[in-house]
C-alpha cells in the first residue's frame, strides 16, 4: 500500500509543479493576475498537505514556507515582485529535485535551509538580526579550562586560531550565509 500512495503521490506532485510553474509564469507578465496567484497557493497548499502525510520532511517544510509567502501575497501584505518570482521558481526547482529523491528512493542530499531563510527575509527582514545578534567582547572570551587546553595542545605543536567572521552589512541571504559558515 505504501507503494501505490508513494506512486500517487508523484504523480500528483509532478502535475501540480507543472500548474505552478505555467501560474508562475502568468504572474511573471501579468503581476495582478490574482488567479494564477490563488492557484499556486492551492497546489503548494495540497503538495504540503500529501508530503505531511507521506512524512516527507522537507518537502513539507519547504512547500509551508512557500505557502506563508503566497498568503501574505494574497492577502496583498507584500507586493508581487519579479524577486519574489524568481524565488518561487527557485523554490519549485527545489521541490522538484526533493520529489525527484522520493521517486529515486534516495536519502536526501539537498539542503532546504538556505531556502527557507531566503523565503523567511521576504516576511521579516528583521527577523534575521534577531537569530544572528552581534555578539559582544564576552563572546570572545575564553574559560580558564579552555584557555589550558589550548596552551597544551599549543606546546603539542596544533596551531591555535581565533576567527572573527563579519559579514557585511549589504550582504543579502546573511541568515544563510552564517549558518554556511
Amino acid at each position: 500500500p505504501d507503494n501505490v500512495y508513494r506512486e500517487l503521490f508523484l504523480t500528483e506532485s509532478a502535475e501540480y509543479l507543472k500548474l505552478m510553474s505555467q501560474c508562475l509564469v502568468t504572474l511573471e507578465e501579468k503581476p495582478s493576475d490574482s488567479s494564477s496567484l490563488n492557484e499556486v497557493f492551492r497546489c503548494i497548499h495540497t503538495i504540503k498537505g500529501m508530503s505531511a502525510t507521506m512524512g516527507f520532511d522537507k518537502i513539507s517544510q519547504l512547500s509551508h514556507s512557500t505557502e506563508n509567502l503566497l498568503d501574505e501575497l494574497r492577502n496583498k501584505k507584500i507586493k508581487v515582485t519579479s524577486k519574489i518570482i524568481d524565488r518561487l521558481f527557485a523554490c519549485l526547482d527545489m521541490l522538484e529535485g526533493l520529489i525527484e529523491e522520493v521517486r529515486l528512493e534516495q536519502p536526501s542530499k539537498i539542503d532546504i535551509m538556505p531556502y527557507l531563510s531566503d523565503l523567511k527575509r521576504f516576511l521579516s527582514p528583521e527577523g534575521i538580526e534577531e537569530i544572528f545578534p552581534e555578539p559582544g567582547f564576552e563572546a570572545l572570551e575564553f574559560s580558564e579550562p579552555e584557555q589550558q587546553k589550548f596552551k597544551e595542545m599549543s606546546e603539542e605543536g596544533a596551531n591555535i586560531l581565533q576567527i572573527k567572521i563579519t559579514l557585511d552589512a549589504d550582504c543579502v541571504m546573511k541568515q544563510a550565509r552564517a549558518i554556511m559558515v
